[in-house]
């Protein structure tokens, strides 16, 4: 298995449902945070995929897709996968410790637990320490990167599969710089509910003029919103009895194809909350 194959396990599908019965797709993609005793395995996806942010309530309940292993072999069987629900979803979610940083972490272990009780092995690939940039590193970049984003816009993925999709664009401003005093830069690509939690990525194949050379993989940091343009017309409508009108606001928003993308580094804060936990 190729890189490029590699990407399509990174990531997978959230459905989150509300105490309200509203449910919501985000973007999940696996990570091990490194830890004082050795790592934790989990899931990175954005705080509001588990949180409404009207009235702070938690989801209740949350399903993960989950790719399964070949028995006999380290590769994935190609259409095979568990949905499955997290136990105690609440009790387990750990919220960035600020606040305004819309990031999430949820161990694996209880839901892999579940899995492996099926007698099914998981496939997926992971995230480390080590795939977060140095200072050094982030300043080597070019102000102008092609990236790549790993999803499921819209809720939209391969259901037969259960692979994500993928989608290429380009930095809107440079990683090295903050965009606007935060650990965020901007991506110039479409942005739709759904790619929230989507890791971005620079890929590089190896080929360069057709010559092969190593493959490049560089994890930037987690997508998290993106901004629209709103339009709005009035739309008047008259009521025969009595004569008075009724005014109704016509409104659609507009994507300015720009995401907002949290810089990788700040995952690294969830370590010392479970280190707490640990002990």
């Amino acid at each position: 298995m190729d890189l490029s194959e590699k990407l399509l396990y990174f990531t997978t599908r959230i459905e989150s449902t509300f105490p309200d019965g509203a449910s919501f797709y985000g973007t999940g993609f696996f990570y091990e945070i490194e830890v004082d005793n050795g790592i934790v395995p989990g899931i990175v996806t954005n705080r509001h995929v588990f949180e409404n942010e009207e009235n702070g309530e938690i989801a209740i309940n949350a399903e993960f897709r989950i790719n399964l292993r070949k028995k006999d072999k380290n590769e994935p069987e190609i259409g095979k996968f568990k949905a499955l629900n997290y136990p105690n979803l609440s009790g387990n979610i750990i919220f960035h410790p600020n606040p305004t940083i819309d990031l999430a972490f949820i161990p694996t272990g209880p839901i892999l637990t579940k899995l492996l009780e099926t007698d099914d092995l998981p496939f997926y690939m992971t995230f480390g320490a080590e795939s977060i940039l140095t200072e050094e590193e982030i300043n080597s970049l070019s102000a102008i990167e092609d990236i790549y984003m790993i999803g499921y816009p819209s809720g939209i993925f391969d259901e037969f599969n259960n692979l994500p999709i993928i989608r290429k664009g380009t930095t809107a401003t440079p990683i090295y710089i903050d965009y606007d005093g935060d650990k965020e830069f901007l991506i110039d690509t479409t942005v739709f509910e759904g790619s929230s939690g989507s890791p971005v990525l620079i890929y590089h194949n190896g080929n360069f003029g057709g010559i092969q050379a190593s493959e490049k993989l560089i994890f930037l940091g987690v997508l998290y919103s993106g901004y629209d343009e709103t339009m709005e017309g009035e739309i008047i409508k008259k009521k025969k009895k009595p004569k008075k009108e009724i005014k109704l606001i016509a409104r659609t928003d507009i994507p300015l194809n720009l995401g907002i993308v949290i810089k990788a580094s700040l995952i690294k804060d969830f370590a010392p909350i479970l280190e707490r936990r640990a002990r």
